[in-house]
C-alpha cells in the first residue's frame, strides 16, 4: 500500500504541476481547457515525458529505500500485483479525464475497460492459486529430499561405525591372542575407554516404522551433540496410524528439528524433547514436547504459514517445515495443535487410527 501510494502521489504531483503551468500559460479556466482535446493531448505528452524521465533518473541513481523491502518473498507477489492493478486503474482514470467532454466515447471506454479489468483480476487470482499450489508442491518435494538425505547420512554413519567397531573388535581379538598375564585387565580398560569416548550414541526404538527408527537415531545423535535429551516412547506403533511411512518421517522429523532450533539459545542443563504416541477413541496421537521457550499466542497460527519464521531468515529458506507438516496431515484427515506454556511446549499431532472410522 505504501508503494502504491508513492506511485500515485508521484503521478498526481506531476500531472498537477503540468496543469498549473498550462493554466498560467494560457490563462484559460480548467473547465475550458478540458474541453480542448489538443491542449489535453499536449499536457498529457508533457506530463508522461516528465514522469518517464523521473523514473529513468530514479533507476540510474536509486535512492536507498531498504525500509520498503519485502520481508517475505512469498507475500511480495501480492504486493507486485496490487501495484499492477492500481497502475491499470490509474490509467483508466486518466483516460476518463481525457474523454470527459465526450460522454458517448467515455461510456464505451468504461464498458470495455471494466470487462478487461475484470478478466485481468480473475486471471491474476487464478494464477495466484495455481502458483501457491506449485510452491507447496516444490517445498514438499524439498522436504522429501531432505528426509532422503538424512536417511543416506544415517546409512553412512552406520557404515562408518561398523568399520570402527570392526577395527576395535580386531584389536580386542589381538589382545586376547597375546596370552599375557594382564590381558584381561587391558581388554577391560580398552573397552571402557572406547565406550566412554565414542562420539555417536544409539537409541533403541521400535516405532513400527523402520524409516522413523532410522531417523530417530540420527536425531538422537544430533540432540546428544546439542546437549538435548531425546526420549521416544512409542506406546502405540506407527503401523496403527493412518498415515504413510514417508509422511510419518516428514512430520516427526520436521517437528523434532523445530524443537531443536527453539532450544538453541536456551541456557539449561536439562533440555529435552519427548516423543510419545497413544490412541484415544478413534484417533492416533503423536505428542512431541520440549522445555524450550513458550510460543506467543500471536505466533501459534502464523507459524503454519509458508515462509513465516520467528528466527532470523536472511536467506528466506526457513519457515516451510510446519506448513508442509500441516498440509501433509490435512491430506490424511489429520491435524496439529500447539499447547505452549513457560514450562512446556507441545505439538500434538492426530490422525485416524487404522481400522477406525473418522469421527463425525
Amino acid at each position: 500500500m505504501i508503494k502504491v501510494f508513492l506511485i500515485t502521489s508521484y503521478v498526481t504531483i506531476i500531472e498537477t504541476v503540468v496543469a498549473m503551468f498550462a493554466l498560467l500559460a494560457t490563462n484559460i479556466p480548467m473547465s475550458e481547457l478540458l474541453k480542448n482535446s489538443l491542449y489535453v493531448l499536449i499536457c498529457s505528452i508533457i506530463s508522461k515525458t516528465v514522469e518517464f524521465l523521473g523514473l529513468f533518473v530514479f533507476y540510474k541513481k536509486p535512492v536507498n529505500l531498504a525500509w520498503l523491502n519485502d520481508s517475505n518473498p512469498y507475500q511480495s507477489k501480492y504486493k507486485q500485483i496490487l501495484i499492477i492493478i492500481s497502475t491499470v486503474l490509474i490509467f483508466f482514470v486518466y483516460v476518463n479525464i481525457f474523454l470527459s467532454g465526450q460522454p458517448q466515447k467515455a461510456y464505451l471506454f468504461n464498458l470495455f475497460s471494466f470487462i478487461i479489468y475484470l478478466v485481468l483480476m480473475v486471471a491474476m487470482f487464478s494464477a495466484f492459486r495455481e502458483g501457491s499450489k506449485l510452491e507447496l508442491l516444490q517445498y514438499a518435494n524439498e522436504m522429501q529430499k531432505d528426509s532422503v538425505r538424512q536417511l543416506i547420512d544415517f546409512n553412512e554413519m552406520v557404515a562408518k561405525e561398523r568399520h570402527e567397531y570392526k577395527n576395535h573388535l580386531n584389536t580386542i581379538f589381538g589382545l586376547c591372542t597375546l596370552n599375557k598375564p594382564d590381558s584381561t585387565e587391558r581388554i577391560k580398560h580398552y573397552i571402557n575407554n572406547f565406550a566412554n569416548n565414542s562420539s555417536t550414541k544409539n537409541i533403541s526404538t521400535d516405532s513400527g516404522n523402520d524409516f522413523v527408527d532410522a531417523i530417530i537415531n540420527v536425531k538422537y545423535n544430533s540432540a546428544f551433540r546439542r546437549g538435548i535429551e531425546l526420549r521416544a516412547d512409542f506406546e502405540e506403533p506407527l503401523s496403527s496410524a493412518g498415515i504413510a511411512e514417508d509422511m510419518a518421517v516428514t512430520v516427526i522429523s520436521n517437528i523434532i528439528d523445530n524443537a531443536f532450533d527453539a532450544m538453541n539459545n536456551v541456557d539449561s542443563e536439562n533440555k529435552f524433547v519427548h516423543l510419545q504416541t497413544y490412541i484415544k477413541k478413534d484417533r492416533y496421537f503423536i505428542s512431541i514436547s520440549n522445555n524450550g521457550p513458550m510460543i506467543p499466542e500471536a505466533d501459534r497460527n502464523k507459524i503454519f504459514n509458508a515462509g513465516y519464521s520467528t528466527k532470523d531468515n536472511p536467506s528466506k529458506t526457513r519457515g516451510f517445515g510446519l506448513s508442509i507438516v500441516q498440509n501433509e496431515l490435512t491430506r490424511c484427515n489429520g491435524d496439529i495443535k500447539i499447547n505452549s506454556t513457560e514450562e512446556l511446549t507441545e505439538f500434538l499431532i492426530s490422525c485416524t487410527a487404522k481400522g477406525q472410522q473418522p469421527a463425525v
